[in-house]
């Protein structure tokens, strides 16, 4: 028995290490940025996580996820990978697509879409319904997505955000098709809407 309770205690606290809880109040995500959920969340550890995305989960990034891009940069890439370090040993590796102060709605749609992809290793990959819509106050966009990754999980998603000040601010939801993307779309809508600046 002692033994059973000393595994399942060790069990617990790694399935804890990666992840910290994410409280129902306003959050500032970056100087001068911030979000109010209003349901707890999990936060996937920052040195987890290579790029510019704060991620959060319900019930793990395989199901459901809320990436939050706080400022991307001019220049900078969505999501990261070992490009640098890896790049003199091998000089085919593609460079991840980077995000340009100066791109329109819908390039930066197809910059999500791409790096999405390339990020998943997933062919399948789609964003579509482009449209403007107001993000924190300012006028930005939003756009649908759908995705299925190796695993063959069909995933849905929506996609808001905005540049501000030569930098974009972009929140996105994901959730199996079947079931987490009906259960939690409303709560990633309220999360796009408590979006502020200042």
């Amino acid at each position: 028995m002692r033994r059973l309770v000393l595994v399942t205690t060790v069990l617990l606290l790694s399935a804890c290490v990666n992840y910290s809880l994410v409280e129902a109040k306003r959050l500032n995500l970056a100087p001068g940025f911030s979000v109010q959920p209003t349901l707890a969340w999990n936060q996937v550890r920052a040195d987890l996580v290579k790029g510019s995305a704060v991620v959060w989960t319900t019930e793990g990034q395989s199901l459901d996820s809320l990436l939050i891009f706080p400022g991307v940069a001019h220049g900078k890439a969505l999501f990261e990978d070992d490009w640098e370090a890896s790049a003199e040993a091998d000089a085919k590796k593609e460079k991840p697509p980077t995000f340009r102060s100066d791109m329109s709605p819908n390039e930066i749609m197809e910059l999500f879409e791409a790096s999405m992809a390339r990020a998943t290793r997933s062919t399948l990959a789609s964003a579509s319904a482009l449209r403007p819509a107001p993000f924190a106050g300012v006028p930005g966009f939003r756009f649908d997505f759908t995705l299925t990754t190796p695993d063959q999980l069909e995933r849905r998603g929506i996609a808001a955000g905005a540049v501000r000040e030569g930098k974009l601010y972009l929140i996105f939801f994901q959730g199996s098709r079947i079931y987490h993307f009906g259960k939690l779309k409303d709560e990633a809508e309220r999360i796009i809407e408590s979006a502020r600046f200042g």
